[in-house]
């Protein structure tokens, strides 16, 4: 059984051999309420990832990062 990033090659290179996945699985998620510190905020996504299986996953900034871009102060709790 290939690796997942030999099957995330296969498909990109639209060569995936008989029997092998030909689609990935992913998602993307805000992860409020882990998003005021680096340390948690990427132990919230490895968490993520590892409990729904993803095969890869985007890093999105914090939820509310628009709306502090205007101004907004927003507590973490």
């Amino acid at each position: 059984m290939p690796t997942r990033r030999e099957q995330f090659h296969n498909i990109a290179r639209k060569s995936v051999p008989e029997g092998e996945p030909t689609h990935l699985t992913s998602a993307w998620q805000h992860l409020v309420g882990h998003e005021y510190g680096a340390e948690e905020f990427a132990k919230a996504y490895l968490d993520f990832m590892e409990r729904w299986d993803w095969d890869w996953v985007k890093i999105n900034p914090r939820a509310v990062y628009y709306a502090e871009a205007w101004g907004s102060r927003v507590r973490p709790q």
